[in-house]
């Protein structure tokens, strides 16, 4: 049997590829993507802009806004790209779900995210911002796991892995 998910959460560092990826994902299951940059405070942005990492308490009205978009779309479906990179901050996004969701984790080394990172113009997150999880989020049991830097391959539903969320 086939799981069917509604809810993607695309995770990686910086510069991994989340936004191309879920893009493509979001489009192959017809469902909406948000990219939690987008939802980022001012205040959050200028910081990173300046190369200045966030740190718990700049993330946590963060993450409880993301939280509720993902409740939001929970039964619609929907992808959303964000950096997750601990397992306390995933705890906050799924918290809110009734059902499964699928956790897509993006890795790559530092000189490819490092490069992606520099080509890639109009984005406020610094080059020189310190990538220091670049190889293995916390806790990051349970994901399906992609390397970055490569051309973006869409999941195939054989391939999926659940967080089960009960």
């Amino acid at each position: 049997m086939v799981e069917s998910y509604m809810v993607y959460i695309v995770m990686g560092v910086s510069g991994s590829g989340k936004s191309t990826f879920g893009k493509l994902l979001a489009k192959q299951k017809g469902i909406p993507f948000i990219d939690a940059d987008d939802v980022h405070p001012p205040e959050n942005i200028r910081k990173m802009g300046e190369g200045i990492p966030l740190d718990d308490r700049d993330r946590q009205p963060w993450l409880e806004r993301l939280a509720e978009i993902l409740e939001e779309h929970e039964h619609d479906g929907v992808v959303l790209a964000c950096s997750a990179l601990k397992a306390s901050y995933r705890t906050i996004l799924i918290a809110k779900l009734s059902g499964t969701c699928l956790l897509v984790y993006l890795r790559g080394t530092y000189d490819t995210i490092h490069r992606m990172i520099s080509q890639r113009s109009g984005h406020f997150f610094s080059p020189d911002m310190p990538q220091k999880p670049v190889c293995r989020p916390g806790g990051a049991g349970g994901c399906l796991h992609r390397r970055t830097g490569r051309c973006p391959s869409i999941l195939g539903d054989r391939e999926s892995c659940p967080l089960t969320l009960t």
